[in-house]
């Protein structure tokens, strides 16, 4: 097991960031700097204009975690995937194999921590027209599948997954989160309208640390 992996399990079952309750985004988020940033845990971001449309390498983990959190935080329609919930999550992942492997690792070590797991990955490769892709909560969009954004986000349009990528043009393709750097720390944007179309409901919390909120 990675040790970033198995600190950041640490501290987020150590209080009351996990498993007692109503997550607390401030906790979450304070780990996930503390462990990242602050420890230096991973080489910081590189320096770069998001014109060229390529999200920084080597982040996967800060990544994953950051997908982890969003779980805690936004609210399902409660017939969606009745046969994993409570409380299993899936988190899918098209077109990004180093956030699958990232997202697998935090995975594994949950279900130890807690004798249980409360997080699945599901991945699906590159994208093939007519794949299904609703059977997630959350599905992360991969850089390499840009081209295939609207296709993707078309075939599930008003279906209650939440989508998310690291590229700056997914929120205008019709996304509802992604995740770009800010001054070498890693924050997000939220297109609230696609959201609340598909039948999320996003925290407060989520949305007062967003660094924007699109309503349209």
């Amino acid at each position: 097991m990675r040790p970033w992996v198995d600190a950041i399990v640490r501290r987020l079952t150590a209080g009351r960031c996990l498993g007692r309750g109503q997550a607390d985004l401030s906790c979450l988020w304070l780990v996930t700097v503390l462990l990242f940033l602050g420890f230096s845990l991973l080489p910081p971001f590189q320096a770069q204009s998001w014109a060229d449309e390529t999200p920084p390498v080597g982040q996967e983990p800060l990544k994953s975690v950051y997908l982890y959190n969003f779980l805690q935080f936004v609210t399902w329609p409660i017939d969606h995937l009745p046969g994993g919930q409570p409380p299993v999550k899936v988190i899918g992942v098209l077109g990004d194999a180093g956030i699958r492997q990232a997202l697998a690792e935090v995975s594994a070590t949950l279900a130890h921590k807690n004798q249980g797991n409360t997080m699945q990955v599901r991945w699906y490769g590159d994208y093939v027209e007519g794949m299904e892709l609703g059977d997630c909560h959350i599905l992360f969009v991969g850089a390499s599948e840009r081209h295939n954004f609207p296709a993707i986000l078309a075939s599930l349009k008003q279906r209650p997954v939440l989508t998310v990528s690291d590229v700056a043009s997914f929120l205008r393709a019709g996304g509802m989160i992604t995740l770009q750097p800010d001054q070498n720390r890693l924050r997000y944007h939220i297109n609230i309208k696609e959201a609340t179309a598909a039948g999320l409901r996003l925290s407060s919390q989520l949305l007062k640390t967003a660094i924007e909120v699109r309503e349209q």
